[in-house]
């Protein structure tokens, strides 16, 4: 068993809470038009929900771009 995987996991855990319920930074709201509507809509149907980080219409927190368009 690898020593620092316990550390990975709490860390992985820390990073999806703060993403589910941390707070939205007014620099971190992006206008979601052109194709990135299109990628948005789609992987936010493959993924996870986040009704805690939602914004006004045609608009997206930056974080959860981040996560939409990571490696998952």
């Amino acid at each position: 068993m690898d020593l620092w995987e316990p550390s990975r996991e709490l860390a992985r855990i820390w990073d999806l809470h703060t993403l589910y319920f941390g707070e939205t930074r007014s620099e971190d709201v992006l206008t979601v038009n052109g194709n990135l509507r299109g990628q948005v809509a789609e992987s936010l149907r493959r993924s996870r929900n986040f009704e805690e980080r939602e914004q006004r219409r045609d608009y997206l927190d930056r974080v959860v771009l981040g996560y939409v368009k990571g490696p998952w």
